[in-house]
C-alpha cells in the first residue's frame, strides 16, 4: 500500500508524518519555554501549549511503536488526537471570524491571512488522518494475517 502521492510504502509514510510531528511537539515545547518571560504569554497559554505538545509528542511515538509491533491499535490515539486538532482549528477559526466581523476598522487582508493558517494547518491534519487511518487499516490487516486489500 502507497502513500504519499505514491512516494512511499503506507508505513514509512507513517513515521515521517509522525516524526515531523514529534519534532514540532519538540520545537514548540522549547519555544513557549523560551518565550516564558513574555508578557504576552499567560500562563494559562503556557500550560495549554505545553499539555497539547506533550499529547501530540506521545501520540506521534506510539505511531513508531505501532508500526515496529505491527499493533493496528496503537494507531488509534493519533486517529482521535488527529480529529481532535480538526475541531480545535475549526472552532479558532470561527472564534476569529466572529471577532473579525464584530470588530471595527479590522483589516479585511489581514482577517483573510489570519484564517488561512488554522485553515491550511486543518486541511494538512486531515490529510495526517487519512495516511495514518490507512496505515491503521494495513496493520489491521496485517494483524489477521491477510493481504492488504483482498478482503
Amino acid at each position: 500500500m502507497r502513500c504519499c502521492w505514491d512516494t512511499f510504502d503506507i508505513e514509512t509514510g507513517a513515521r515521517i508524518i509522525a516524526g515531523l510531528m514529534l519534532t514540532g511537539a519538540c520545537l514548540t515545547v522549547l519555544s513557549v519555554i523560551g518565550n516564558a518571560s513574555n508578557p504576552n504569554m499567560t500562563g494559562g497559554a503556557i500550560a495549554i501549549t505545553i499539555c497539547w505538545s506533550f499529547v501530540q509528542g506521545t501520540v506521534s511515538s506510539l505511531v513508531f511503536v505501532a508500526v515496529k509491533q505491527h499493533n493496528a491499535q496503537l494507531m488509534v490515539p493519533m486517529l482521535v488526537f488527529n480529529i481532535a486538532a480538526i475541531v480545535v482549528l475549526a472552532i479558532f477559526d470561527i472564534i476569529i471570524l466572529i471577532f473579525a466581523l464584530n470588530t471595527k476598522g479590522i483589516d479585511a487582508g489581514g482577517v483573510v491571512i489570519i484564517l488561512l493558517v488554522p485553515a491550511i494547518a486543518a486541511g494538512l491534519q486531515a490529510w495526517f488522518f487519512t495516511v495514518f487511518r490507512k496505515c491503521y487499516k494495513y496493520l489491521k490487516e496485517m494483524e489477521s494475517g491477510g493481504e492488504y486489500g483482498t478482503v
